[in-house]
């Protein structure tokens, strides 16, 4: 879950509003300079009309002395001014407040442009988008550090860009392969940030104009920008020392904080010992969120395997709802007892869903699974370069999937990963058609639907294809 870091707003309006008073100051000095200049001039007079304008050079004196002394109370003011912002720079700098809150440091333009080196810009973004999703929508490119959404300064309306800045340049070279990719319905276009472009400042003053222009740097909190904090490396649940969110696949909620590392969702041994204490949980979402996109694939006498089904509940609500042809397949044997002996009225099977060695060719209407290819993949160290083990764990999988599917069945996968990484995947099976489903309101995931016996279209191609192109290349045969 995502954390901002927000200044409170005495220390915002303390460090903001005496910049603006400082350009202010230095306006007011230049014109009292402009007319100084002025008044040395009309007082170079001659003997002569010195001598016949006595008067008025005395008060042009007496107005000559009352702008530098107004000149003296703005060069104090600016003095005051610096020290104000030498002190909360000071104060920003500090590596922890006693509270445990931390507030962003003042960046020094080599900063920036190191932190620009990092980072992505992010156009044709929806009004409605946040900074959580646009994290979400980067999370397989590489831990990302900061999310800054640009906002108009007088309506506060987002002006639809962004920016993304990654912990590594890694991650940012990966995003730049998101651009096109579909953001709420919007086809996002992804570059690297630029720095020290034209119009862009590169010094202390504020930029000229209306508004800050071109793709600055992160710095502070400047009015118009919306910018979120996150925790470089996921989040870390209570109890689970040193752990890190990878940038392979990775189910969103942890459950188990005891875990010694993530790759233990691929192991039988962690699921056996977790289902001997676990009666329930739902990864990703309860049924009742994504029922309207599965239901209509199914009939009162739908043939419905489930794999990897855990602790789900899926199962029982389907029942609930009229469909008792069901069938859970989970490769926990500890899992598989305690169900038979808690629903008896379903069918429960040991079996590991890369084989499904158990189940008899076309003998199912439907196949679900929710979140548990990702299980499978957890191991991986890169979403846009998958290992051979990640594409043959794929390959075994959905050509198990096929095998156990009737002429006209149907594969429905509930799953967090992003579209563009996982069409691809499913395209090495090129029997099926292929649709893709979105829902959730704060994070979204999505149903992928594959009816066997057809096509995908040329549109799933051009659309998916070439985003992720390492998930559709040929594996090498072993002797």
């Amino acid at each position: 879950m995502l954390h901002s870091s927000r200044l409170p707003l005495r220390l915002f309006l303390r460090l903001v509003f005496p910049v603006f008073c400082g350009a202010y100051s230095m306006l007011k000095v230049k014109s009292c300079r402009e007319k100084m200049g002025d008044m040395e001039d009309s007082i170079k007079l001659d003997d002569d009309d010195l001598l016949s304008t006595t008067g008025n050079s005395v008060a042009d004196m007496a107005e000559l002395s009352s702008i530098e002394q107004q000149m003296e109370e703005f060069e104090e003011e600016q003095r005051k001014i610096k020290q104000m912002q030498s002190d909360i720079e000071g104060q920003m700098n500090l590596p922890r407040s006693s509270n445990g809150n931390s507030s962003p440091a003042v960046m020094t333009p080599e900063e920036k442009a190191e932190a620009d080196s990092r980072s992505v810009y992010i156009g044709n973004v929806d009004y409605s988008v946040t900074a959580e999703e646009l994290e979400k929508h980067f999370h397989g490119c590489g831990s990302v550090a900061r999310v800054t959404i640009l906002c108009d300064k007088y309506t506060g309306h987002p002006k639809g860009f962004a920016y993304a800045e990654f912990a590594d340049k890694e991650g940012m070279q990966m995003a730049l392969a998101m651009s096109d990719s579909l953001l709420k319905g919007r086809q996002i276009k992804v570059m690297e940030k630029r720095t020290n472009r034209p119009g862009i400042s590169t010094t202390n003053r504020p930029p000229r104009g209306r508004g800050y222009r071109g793709r600055g740097g992160f710095g502070g909190a400047p009015p118009g920008y919306i910018i979120k904090y996150v925790p470089v490396g996921g989040y870390r649940p209570r109890g689970a020392r040193g752990l890190r969110r990878p940038r392979g696949f990775l189910p969103y909620t942890q459950q188990n904080q005891g875990m010694d590392s993530n790759h233990q969702y691929a192991d039988r041994e962690y699921w056996n010992e977790r289902f001997t204490e676990e009666k329930q949980f739902e990864w990703l979402a309860d049924f009742n969120a994504f029922k309207h996109l599965v239901i209509p694939k199914l009939s009162p006498e739908s043939r419905i395997l489930h794999i990897g089904c855990g602790t789900s509940q899926m199962s029982m609500q389907l029942f609930e709802m009229g469909f008792r042809n069901i069938t859970n397949v989970d490769f926990s044997q500890v899992l598989v007892d305690a169900g038979r002996v808690a629903h008896p009225e379903m069918e429960w099977i040991c079996d590991d869903i890369r084989s499904l060695g158990k189940i008899p060719s076309s003998s199912f209407d439907v196949v679900l699974e929710k979140a548990t290819l990702e299980a499978l993949l957890v191991k991986e160290k890169s979403t846009w370069s998958p290992s051979d083990h990640a594409l043959k764990t794929v390959d075994d999988v959905l050509s198990s999937v096929a095998r156990v599917l009737t002429n006209n069945g149907v594969f429905i996968s509930i799953s967090f990963t992003q579209p563009h990484f996982r069409v691809p995947a499913l395209l090495r099976f090129p029997e099926w058609s292929i649709s893709v489903n979105e829902f959730g309101d704060y994070f979204h995931y999505f149903v992928f639907i594959m009816q066997r016996g057809e096509k995908a279209s040329q549109e799933t191609y051009d659309r998916f294809a070439r985003i992720a192109p390492e998930w559709s290349r040929s594996l090498a045969v072993t002797e």
